[in-house]
């Protein structure tokens, strides 16, 4: 069920990414919705990394979420919004491994 979403989620982004965004917003939290939190993500961490990062946030998975939290913030800091991913992460309600992880990782990047 979760891959399936996940497609579903694909489809529905290449059509009209708003509807995408707003059905997987009211999916409950667990696989299926990380699935389809995922392909989102994937589809817009390059042209809006600030709205990736935040929908990264809310992975229940944790290993998921540092995977989509890493390619937004690496995209971030590439596109001069290192003041951002540093904001966001803080701000976060990650624990604290994770959160010194994206900022070793915000400060590593060139």
């Amino acid at each position: 069920r979760a891959r399936a979403l996940g497609r579903v989620a694909n489809e529905w982004m290449d059509h009209n990414p708003l509807e995408a965004s707003e059905w997987i917003a009211s999916l409950e939290n667990g696989k299926a919705r990380d699935e389809a939190v995922e392909e989102l993500v994937n589809h817009i961490y390059r042209s809006d990394p600030v709205s990736a990062l935040a929908w990264a946030f809310s992975a229940d998975s944790s290993s998921k979420r540092k995977s989509m939290l890493r390619n937004a913030v690496d995209h971030l800091k590439r596109s001069g919004k290192s003041d951002v991913a540093l904001r966001e992460i803080e701000n976060s309600g990650l624990v604290e491994e994770d959160k010194q992880y994206l900022l070793n990782r915000l400060n590593d990047i060139k």
